[in-house]
């Protein structure tokens, strides 16, 4: 079931931290670089053995700037597209407005 199929936040809040949490069991993590003031991100490897297609998983958190600089695809309207200049500097223009 989707978590976007309950009727509220809280609903989907736990029901997402279940998935997670069912799925945290059968994950490795391969590779991680902490976070550092001077990278100003965090990425980890997330192996999943359940998932044949596509066994590697990414994760990068960090300052909006250095995330966006790592993008080479967007999510729009459900669809991955190629991440253009236009849209990079779309988004980093959302980014700068809501920093202000």
């Amino acid at each position: 079931r989707s978590i976007m199929s309950f009727p509220n936040r809280e609903q989907s809040m736990i029901a997402a931290e279940d998935m997670v949490v069912s799925r945290r069991g059968a994950t490795s993590v391969p590779a991680n670089i902490a976070f550092s003031s001077a990278l100003k991100y965090h990425m980890m490897l997330r192996r999943d053995p359940t998932n044949n297609d596509h066994p590697y998983t990414v994760y990068l958190k960090g300052a909006a700037e250095r995330v966006l600089d790592r993008c080479d695809k967007i999510v729009m309207q459900g669809e991955t597209v190629d991440m253009t200049p236009a849209l990079r500097a779309q988004v980093n223009d959302r980014l700068t407005s809501m920093m202000a």
